[in-house]
């Protein structure tokens, strides 16, 4: 099944170019082009990057871009590209007219005339902007032909509709896959499917997780971020690999991998009643990986195999885990466990904590875990809290709990951005919000540190 998208068709499956520029080690430029061919290939033309996704502000997706197109010139009309954008030093959003047009001219000019950005989307919505300002902005730089459309990111079903309303949203960027279905019932699936907006679906294997290839916490690499996130952590990974498991053996029986089956399902999405075009955009840094992503639109699921597969995810909703949201990952933080989750300190924290706090406070998922940046910040920050009283225990704790509506709006959690200012407000009061700490969590605090050491520079 193919998509349009501003009347140019696109595959069924697409291309995510984060891992090509925005991780530890990233491969070589030969390697990451071969990629990057093998994609157009296999009809994989949907590409999404980021003017953010890179180790320093010089080299991120469009950079790259730039030196594909040049070896490729002829590339440059096949892709539809997707660039996200308007994100301050630190992953902070800002939707100001003056900094959202700096952020799409600075994409505009590190593509140097190579290829063009057929949609913009602001990488989060900024709470502190009037929403019609951000989007008036947007479809300014349409008119003035710098970007082809407006596109959304993790942004509710709400948001969604009024944007609708003030311009024409071409597509929404949200994570969906067999471990992240909260926008199959939380209204964004049926506000695009009202509005005829296709979605655009990050993470489709699970960062990994359902690619078959991880086996153990070991076959993380090292200071790879999945490493700080609770998805990954025991004794989530192993309730998580008995899923993957299951999945494997149907695959098995559909003469397909884990990989392809979990982007089938994603792909079947889009055939049920009442929803819109979903398009995965799994990443991948190697030709056979892409390729065999490519294929997964070759997959059929029938519905009873689409069934089944849900009734293997249905057991781990009632799981022994800490939260119960969105069970099968591991850990979230819903509205009504959040007073269980959070504690006030009554002493200042040591930087391990602080890290730890950065690293892991998140209202519902791993995906939002804080920058590098967000990090060292954090640390900083904490370490100057004084001692709380007991008095104030209440009212903070009222205020903690309401900063959790405020991002990822997508789905109903704070995210990376509302921990940082959560963090913030707290430090202004000379006092500070930590999570629980305990001995099973120290992995996740020296990774978070180490994370830190590596990656804060640049920010």
């Amino acid at each position: 099944m193919s998509a349009e998208i501003l009347g140019r068709k696109v595959g069924s499956v697409g291309y995510g170019l984060l891992g090509l520029t925005w991780r530890p080690t990233v491969p070589p430029e030969e390697q990451s082009f071969a990629a990057m061919r093998a994609a157009l290939s296999a009809n994989c033309n949907l590409w999404d990057g980021g003017e953010f996704y890179g180790l320093s502000p010089d080299a991120n997706s469009l950079t790259l871009l730039k030196k594909y197109y040049t070896e490729y010139p002829e590339d440059a009309d096949k892709v539809v590209l997707n660039i996200k954008g308007a994100l301050q030093p630190g992953l902070i959003p800002n939707g100001s007219p003056e900094f959202v047009r700096h952020s799409v001219e600075r994409c505009v000019e590190m593509l140097g005339g190579k290829g063009k950005i057929d949609m913009f989307e602001c990488g989060r919505r900024d709470p502190n902007t009037p929403l019609e300002t951000t989007l008036a902005t947007l479809e300014e730089l349409v008119k003035e032909g710098k970007i082809g459309g407006v596109a959304l990111c993790e942004v509710n079903a709400d948001t969604i509709r009024v944007a609708a309303k003030i311009t024409k949203i071409v597509a929404v960027e949200v994570e969906i896959s067999l471990f992240s279905t909260e926008p199959l019932s939380n209204g964004i699936a049926k506000a695009c499917a009202d509005l005829n907006i296709p979605i655009i679906a990050y993470c489709p294997i699970g960062r990994g997780m359902l690619s078959g290839q991880i086996k153990s916490f070991d076959d993380i690499p090292e200071k790879d971020i999945r490493r700080i996130l609770p998805r990954f952590q025991p004794p989530n990974f192993e309730n998580n690999m008995k899923l993957v498991k299951k999945l494997e053996t149907l695959a098995e029986k559909k003469k397909c991998t884990s990989a392809q089956l979990a982007l089938a399902w994603v792909l079947s999405l889009s055939k049920k009643k009442g929803m819109p075009i979903i398009i995965p955009i799994p990443g991948a840094t190697t030709v056979d990986r892409v390729i065999e992503n490519g294929k997964a639109s070759d997959v059929e699921l029938k519905e009873e195999e689409m069934v089944e597969i849900e009734q293997i995810v249905a057991p781990c909703e009632s799981a022994d885990l800490p939260v119960s949201r969105s069970p099968i990952e591991g850990y979230s933080l819903s509205a009504s466990t959040k007073s269980q989750n959070l504690i006030l300190t009554t002493q200042p924290p040591s930087a391990r904590t602080a890290s730890y706090l950065a690293s892991t406070t998140t209202a519902r998922r791993d995906a939002a875990t804080p920058s590098s940046g967000a990090v060292a910040r954090t640390i900083t920050q904490t370490r100057n809290a004084r001692m709380i009283t007991k008095a104030e225990v209440p009212a903070l704790e009222k205020r903690a709990g309401s900063a959790f509506a405020h991002d990822s709006e997508a789905n109903g959690g704070m995210g990376r951005f509302g921990v940082v200012k959560k963090i913030e407000e707290a430090t202004e009061r000379r006092v500070a919000v930590i999570m629980t700490l305990d001995e099973k969590d120290r992995r996740l605090v020296e990774a978070a540190e180490e994370r830190c050491k590596v990656f804060s520079t640049h920010r």
